[in-house]
């Protein structure tokens, strides 16, 4: 996704640089579609995938880089991990403005789902990034939620900004074509409604609710099949627990084809019981389909509840079943999917959002070099 924001920046006449994390066997060098890429050796600690990276040659890298390219701007992603401890040491240092992106705050609106690693990251928010968070020039929240927690960690109103995540409207968009040949594939039938998951198979996405939802739903509805997209530790426990509903509920794996998916579904839930900001549910919107999803992260700013989608509360199997079947009575005469199109197409396409971030970058550099001069 932040490639994806990258590249558009590039395109409008601009330089990025990017420094990152090397995991996964990823070349310590590459250009992406003119975006350079350099990677600094990192640990991935396993299941959590967080990577610790060598963050004395981080800063190295990054020094020498602000050098040879004569960058004026630093933006640190994301202060859940440890590289965004440059924040600090760039400011001090090289007396450059730094820029801080959060898709949710650890332990206080962003959770794993597991106790212990709830709490460590709960202890890293109130220390390593608060102090981080106070460092920044800006802090750019991914959605309105945010704002609360950011505040009360200490971070200064007037250096907070919103800016959600884009959507590439030109790969995601309605296609009837695409439709009933992804339909075809998938082995569905014409009359028969296909309901969408599609995430990481990890606690946090709360598919035992999509699944207990679907074992409810099944028993009044013949034409109606739950589709699952997505991979990761817990695959194999859910398909064991669902193996008696195997004709109604499916996991597909995961996919390299998520804009036809999208399109041969007719209802898209997303069940998380923690989100930063659901990528999922913009795509699916994209794609003209009513997405019922939990209030968590940038959800309920995505969606307009009854309107271009349905806010059920995480985890309340009740709930989520009778919004899908509401969806599902009135699913062509609302025109909930059509609404939702065009909300993400005026307020979350990479054309709207890209020209938000221009300005958010000419502002902080204003404010500090002609403030400082």
């Amino acid at each position: 996704m932040r490639h994806e924001q990258d590249k558009r920046i590039v395109k409008r006449g601009h330089q990025i640089c990017v420094v990152s994390c090397r995991t996964f066997g990823a070349p310590y060098f590459e250009e992406l579609e003119e975006v350079e890429v350099h990677r600094v050796p990192a640990i991935t600690l396993p299941v959590l995938e967080y990577p610790l990276p060598n963050l004395l040659l981080l800063y190295s890298w990054v020094v020498l880089l602000i050098r040879r390219y004569k960058i004026s701007l630093i933006h640190v992603e994301d202060g859940a991990f440890l590289t965004s401890l440059l924040v600090p040491l760039v400011k001090k240092a090289l007396k450059k403005p730094v820029i801080l992106s959060m898709q949710g705050f650890p332990g206080f609106s962003w959770f794993y789902g597991n106790h212990l690693v709830d709490l460590v990251a709960k202890l890293y928010t109130l220390t390593l990034c608060k102090t981080v968070l106070r460092s920044a020039d800006r802090v750019v929240l991914s959605a309105t939620v945010y704002v609360k927690d950011a505040l009360n960690l200490g971070a200064s109103p007037d250096r907070i900004s919103v800016i959600p995540r884009g959507v590439d409207t030109e790969t995601f968009f309605p296609d009837p074509s695409r439709r009933s040949q992804m339909r075809r594939k998938l082995n569905l039938k014409d009359d028969e409604k296909m309901i969408l998951f599609a995430g990481r198979l990890v606690p946090v996405k709360g598919l035992e609710y999509f699944l207990e939802a679907a074992r409810v739903l099944i028993r009044n509805h013949s034409k109606i099949v739950f589709m699952v997209a997505g991979d990761g530790v817990l695959r194999g426990k859910y398909e064991r627990e669902t193996r008696s509903l195997r004709s109604a509920v499916e996991f597909i794996g995961y996919r390299h084809d998520m804009p036809d998916v999208m399109n041969a579904a007719d209802i898209f839930v997303l069940s998380s019981t923690s989100e930063g900001f659901p990528n999922a549910v913009l795509e699916a919107s994209a794609c003209a389909k009513p997405v019922i999803s939990t209030r968590v992260g940038g959800a309920s700013d995505i969606i307009l509840n009854g309107e271009t989608g349905v806010l059920v509360e995480p985890g309340d199997v009740e709930e989520l079943c009778g919004a899908l079947e509401e969806v599902l009575a009135d699913l062509h005469q609302t025109m909930m999917g059509d609404k939702a199109l065009r909300r993400v197409r005026k307020y979350f396409s990479w054309d709207s959002v890209i020209p938000k971030w221009e300005r958010m970058y000419s502002e902080v550099m204003n404010s500090v070099y002609l403030g400082s001069s």
